[in-house]
């Protein structure tokens, strides 16, 4: 918004400017002009008007009028104006401008301006609206940055209120479901009954997953307000390869065929934690919607940014929908939920661990053929 306004008001300095230009020198030529069609006769107000009036025929030239010049400056801007191919020309310092018209006997009547005064008042005028621009545009940005303050000041308030209830809930609510979770295992072992058994399963399902929702809102949570990363170097190659091995048994479990083409000893100074539950997080979301006899495929290339990508084929997603992935508890339909499962908190964390690392993660999809997401790491 500054910088727009900062334009504006440029493009209207620079308006004036010309504007100003345009009526001096329309002036002056007309002054000129006006000059030449008197003749040299006439006119003795030309000596303090500035005028050089210079009647030339061959090589020979006559002053028949002039300002207050010396002898050796008259003969320099004569010489100077005869040769110039521009209306405005530069002698010992000082600009001029000339016109001209033709006379009897094949002679020529020059009048030349002494226009350095109003060449001078315009480029005085010019450095001052450059410096009420730069002027502006300061005054603009360091307005603007006071009112964005007390703009979003209370929208980060809020956010930051908005995180810490999740934090403070989300640690209430640990202890009574470790209580319920014990007390309904305590429970299960002095029943018999089948259909009472089948409930307290049931329990015990509900329970397991609120812990799980809440460690990921935890977790959510603890990204967005502390965004800080313990830099280390990391052997990546090494990391994928591991996350990929303690990965076989679930996919073996789907029949899902994995395929890796990682490149070795592709090392990075970076968070090892956070690196490590990224790669875990892409690769769950890609079992979980992997259907069997599908195939998932690892790569990891160093170029000049790290480029880790994971593939997976499956229904994929739509493609007004894959913007709304990353998204907190967006999940594109209840067909995916994986039984209930699913929160949608595994992208959303994932993005915040990438954002964390200073780096971006995107997603390509093909409805029905495959979902691919790729991490760009920066080096360090």
């Amino acid at each position: 918004m500054v910088f727009i306004s900062a334009v504006i008001f440029f493009v209207i300095l620079s308006t004036v400017f010309l504007a100003a230009y345009f009526v001096t020198m329309r002036r002056i030529k007309t002054t000129t002009s006006n000059v030449l069609s008197r003749g040299y006769y006439q006119d003795a107000s030309l000596e303090e008007s500035g005028y050089l009036l210079v009647y030339v025929k061959g090589s020979t030239f006559f002053v028949k009028r002039s300002a207050t010049y010396t002898e050796k400056e008259q003969k320099n801007i004569i010489q100077t104006m005869v040769n110039s191919d521009s209306e405005i020309f530069d002698c010992d310092g000082r600009f001029f401008y000339y016109d001209y018209v033709y006379v009897e006997d094949g002679a020529t009547l020059y009048a030349a301006y002494n226009l350095t005064a109003e060449l001078k008042t315009l480029r005085a005028l010019t450095i001052i609206l450059i410096l009420a621009d730069v002027l502006c545009a300061l005054l603009g940005g360091i307005i603007g940055w006071l009112c964005s303050k007390s703009i979003f000041a209370p929208l980060k308030v809020a956010l930051d209120k908005q995180s810490e209830l999740i934090a403070n809930a989300s640690h209430e609510l640990k202890t009574p479901l470790a209580v319920i979770s014990a007390q309904t295992e305590l429970v299960k072992s002095e029943v018999n009954d089948e259909k009472t058994m089948k409930w307290l399963e049931g329990i015990e399902t509900q329970t397991k997953r609120m812990e799980t929702l809440i460690r990921e809102m935890l977790e959510l949570s603890k990204l967005e307000a502390n965004k800080k990363v313990v830099v280390e170097e990391v052997d990546v190659s090494d990391l994928v390869e591991s996350v990929c091995l303690t990965m076989e048994a679930p996919c073996f479990e789907k029949n899902v065929e994995l395929k890796t083409e990682i490149n070795p000893d592709i090392k990075m100074t970076t968070d090892r934690a956070k690196l490590e539950k990224l790669i875990t997080i892409l690769f769950d979301n890609a079992v979980k919607y992997t259907s069997g006899g599908g195939e998932i495929a690892v790569t990891l290339e160093k170029k000049k940014n790290l480029v880790f990508s994971i593939r997976n084929t499956g229904e994929g997603i739509e493609k007004d929908k894959i913007d709304k992935i990353f998204d907190r508890f967006y999940r594109q339909d209840e067909s995916h939920s994986d039984n209930g499962s699913s929160f949608g908190l595994g992208l959303a964390i994932a993005k915040s661990l990438v954002e964390a690392m200073q780096g971006s993660i995107t997603c390509e999809s093909v409805v029905n053929e495959y979902t691919k997401f790729i991490v760009v790491l920066p080096n360090a």
